[in-house]
């Protein structure tokens, strides 16, 4: 069976529902993909970001504190193979610079934090959007 190719339902900025690990049931976004594998990971993988917890309900009656502490959320990077996420018909624009972001440089805790801060920062201003708000919704099932 050949690939098509161009025709990838894996690629950046496409929203997916982790299936499997920690993070299953959590949404996140392809940052990079890759399709054919590399040297350490054969497979075809992922690098995703996404919402770790969720932020929370709120009401018209709160106050602003409140609901500066209510729509608090965090936000993990992980790379994963593609057969254990469900891609989604959504996507939505994160701007990460990913061009020096590899699965091998995801290992050191620097690089992973300095990408949850880009990530983070960039969800934070979809969040106050009216834009996207399917990510900052929990899946429920």
């Amino acid at each position: 069976m050949e690939r098509q190719v161009g025709k990838s339902i894996y690629n950046k900025d496409r929203v997916v529902i982790i299936l499997t690990g920690k993070y299953a049931g959590r949404k996140a976004i392809i940052l990079k993909s890759h399709e054919d594998g590399t040297k350490e990971r054969p497979y075809s993988h992922l690098i995703v970001g996404g919402v770790d917890r969720y932020p929370k309900k709120i009401t018209k009656d709160m106050g602003k504190t409140k609901v500066e502490k209510k729509s608090r959320f965090s936000v993990f990077v992980k790379t994963i193979n593609s057969n254990h996420v469900l891609p989604t018909r959504y996507c939505t624009k994160v701007d990460v610079d990913m061009r020096k972001v590899d699965s091998k440089a995801l290992l050191s805790l620097r690089n992973r934090r300095k990408l949850k801060a880009q990530i983070k920062t960039n969800m934070n201003k979809k969040f106050h959007s009216t834009q996207s708000k399917y990510i900052f919704r929990k899946l429920r099932f």
